[in-house]
């Protein structure tokens, strides 16, 4: 998986000038972390394709995260769970946005954006 992330080492994924132009004025704020990736989705019983994403999350420390995994709830905290509470954006290379509801439906897409957002922690 390549990844690119403001602040971190990664290789781009080679998305266009223009894109990277409208990406980078979206991501000025210092409250999120813009990241890109090849996203892996579920694209019929059988077939998974991957596609490149950029996706903002909200900035967060670990031990944030780890409190916010660990209290109490009716029910266990799952990858989906923590893609809705901290991705603020998922987009397609095109600029086209993606609903992360749906996307978070697919476990291992969600463990996907799980894991390049945990990626990204600040310490």
């Amino acid at each position: 998986m390549q990844i690119s992330s403001s602040g971190h080492q990664g290789r781009s994924i080679g998305v266009s000038t223009e894109y990277e132009a409208a990406w980078s004025s979206r991501s000025t704020d210092d409250d999120t972390v813009p990241c890109r990736f090849n996203l892996h989705f579920q694209t019929g019983e059988k077939y998974r394709a991957a596609f490149p994403v950029s996706a903002l999350f909200r900035v967060a420390s670990r031990s944030e995260v780890n409190q916010w995994l660990l209290e109490s709830s009716p029910s266990f905290r799952t990858d989906r769970d923590l893609v809705l509470r901290y991705t603020t954006d998922l987009r397609r290379e095109n600029g086209s946005r993606l609903r992360l509801e749906d996307i978070a439906e697919d476990a291992r897409a969600a463990a996907m954006i799980a894991a390049v957002f945990l990626q990204n922690l600040r310490d």
